[in-house]
């Protein structure tokens, strides 16, 4: 009996130690935390931007720039008589997983006009969480010859709902139309639209013409950016006693030449107030005034005896030279409703050389109303993209 015992206990202590064991396993054999290191390579070929024609020579030049870090192609063919002349290349170039990593190629060469673009460069986990081991970006590069001047715009207009009775014509004449920065694919375009890295051009002001009796917005090529890209939109107007919608067309790229586009107005309907254009939807551009400019689809009033308000900050506090007014900030309307100004009132600017470095206006109580009743907080609405827009204006450089 007492052997039997013996036997017992050792078979408990037996089983809990294989137990231990078992939990012990499990715990070593955890997959561990794998970190992301992969490479790509970029290549492309460097065109003339008017002709298409390969460019070479020996004052060619290519640079991508990562940081601080200014690397040189691992390949660029100079050589004017090669067939491959312009052709460039850059390896084991460091990519994300998911988050973009972002990079500026330089391109410079006697005759033309420097190119900087920015890309990114980011991988996506397959089925099963497989990620391709083997990456390549193929984008093209676009030099203007110096000298090169863009075309006019021209853009015509036309209401697709109604026509004029009087000439039985249906293009809209007194229309004002505005070219905007299409600035969501005004930097980062490589591997899209074919191939093609389009120059980063920074911000673009925002232009403005009045169609003539033929219907017909002349933009003159001289207020223009080559490689800038723009949005153009029609603001709405009554045409023949109909409301007409704001319409936008289709962004354009302006090269030196630049096909006449016609946009077709509809009937206005009623819809939710959004933002069509935001002057500070570009979070790296810079006004050093700090006006801040707005376009909404509908026609809007300011509310009546609302106080709009503005801080000047510095890295996230009080800049110690900026100084504003008492009534910090203004608003005004224009192009009957559509159009809201805000500017603060300095009374002393901030000045990077006094300390005040990555400085914003932030603007506060900006109301406005659709029916003289209900108050509607300006940066509660979205643009028509989707995307919230922000209060805030840089006024100095970005730390």
């Amino acid at each position: 009996m007492k052997k039997l015992f013996l036997l017992l206990v050792c078979l408990v202590i037996t089983g809990g130690l294989i137990i231990s064991c078992g939990d012990e396993t499990t715990s070593n054999n955890a997959v561990p935390l794998e970190g992301f290191n992969e490479t790509a390579t970029i290549q492309g070929t460097i065109l003339n931007a008017i002709t298409g024609e390969r460019i070479g020579g020996v004052d060619l030049n290519v640079k991508l720039i990562q940081g601080t870090n200014h690397r040189d192609p691992s390949k660029l063919i100079r050589d004017v008589n090669n067939s491959l002349v312009g052709e460039y290349a850059f390896a084991s170039v460091p990519i994300a997983l998911y988050d973009n990593i972002k990079y500026m190629i330089v391109v410079t060469n006697t005759g033309y006009q420097r190119f900087e673009g920015e890309f990114e460069m980011t991988a996506d986990a397959g089925v099963g969480g497989v990620v391709d081991e083997n990456y390549n970006k193929i984008w093209n590069i676009y030099l203007f010859p110096e000298g090169a001047e863009a075309d006019d715009v021209v853009i015509y207009v036309e209401s697709g709902a109604t026509w004029d009775a009087t000439t039985g014509d249906n293009r809209v004449p007194d229309a004002t139309v505005q070219l905007v920065q299409d600035i969501e694919n005004n930097n980062v375009i490589g591997g899209e639209s074919g191939n093609r890295l389009f120059p980063t051009t920074g911000l673009l002001p925002v232009l403005t013409a009045t169609t003539d009796a033929d219907g017909v917005a002349t933009f003159s090529g001289a207020d223009l950016v080559l490689g800038g890209q723009y949005l153009p939109t029609v603001l709405p107007l009554t045409y023949s006693n109909t409301q007409m919608a704001l319409t936008a067309g289709t962004a354009i790229v302006v090269g030196t030449n630049v096909d006449p586009q016609t946009i077709t107005l509809t009937d206005v309907v009623e819809e939710t107030l959004q933002v069509v254009s935001a002057s500070n939807k570009d979070p790296n551009g810079i006004t050093a005034t700090g006006v801040l400019t707005l376009i909404f689809n509908r026609p809007v009033t300011i509310v009546e005896d609302a106080t709009v308000d503005a801080a000047i900050l510095c890295d996230g506090g009080a800049c110690p030279n900026a100084v504003l007014d008492a009534d910090s900030a203004t608003a005004v309307l224009s192009n009957g409703g559509y159009t809201l100004t805000l500017t603060p009132n300095f009374t002393a600017d901030p000045d990077v050389s006094l300390g005040d470095e990555s400085g914003v206006i932030a603007y506060s109580n900006v109301e406005v109303t659709l029916d003289n009743v209900n108050a509607i907080d300006v940066f509660s609405l979205d643009c028509t993209d989707g995307v919230a827009i922000s209060n805030e204006v840089n006024v100095t450089g970005l730390q």
